[in-house]
């Protein structure tokens, strides 16, 4: 429980901290609010990048799973959290 409050307090910081930040900024809101979008679609991209990437080294072709939504993916035998 201690762990589990340490880490709440740590996020607390970590949130006051970038809105204080923000806050502070010598920048405009508008070019900061465009910083944070394209920090986002970046982050995104990476994002889809490095998946794409774990699933080709995996050998896991999603382009043809016959799913019924993209959420469904109970085709697929991945548990990340089983032990390999």
């Amino acid at each position: 429980m201690k762990n589990l409050s340490l880490l709440i307090a740590f996020a607390g910081g970590a949130v006051t901290g970038a809105v204080i930040g923000l806050m502070m900024a010598p920048d405009k809101g508008s070019n900061t609010r465009h910083k944070i979008v394209d920090f986002a679609h970046d982050s995104e991209d990476k994002a889809k990048f490095k998946l794409k990437r774990f699933l080709a080294q995996h050998g896991i072709n999603i382009n043809s799973c016959s799913c019924d939504s993209k959420d469904d993916l109970s085709d697929f035998d991945i548990n990340p959290l089983e032990d390999k």
